[in-house]
């Protein structure tokens, strides 16, 4: 994550803090706000990602690939998915 936006995030005043929801009003609304700011947080971006790179591994039954995906938005990063054994 860039510094830039890190602090930028950490500056913004929390838009959840005093929305709880209680019960009342509409829930659909609630939870397509409650969906924006974790994807406005999350950076979620639509566009598709590649696969460049996949290295797979077992490590006392516990399944590793560590891949790097390119992005059109984002550019290369590194991901890494575990397994537990089956």
């Amino acid at each position: 994550m860039q510094i830039r936006h890190l602090h930028r995030l950490l500056a913004a005043e929390p838009a959840l803090r005093h929305t709880a929801f209680d019960g009342t009003g509409d829930r659909v609304a609630r939870v397509r706000h409650l969906r924006a700011v974790v994807e406005r947080l999350a950076r979620v971006e639509r566009a598709p990602l590649a696969v460049t790179d996949a290295r797979t591994s077992v490590r006392d039954g516990l399944h590793r690939e560590h891949m790097t995906l390119d992005s059109p938005v984002r550019g290369s990063f590194h991901g890494t998915l575990l397994a537990p054994p089956a």
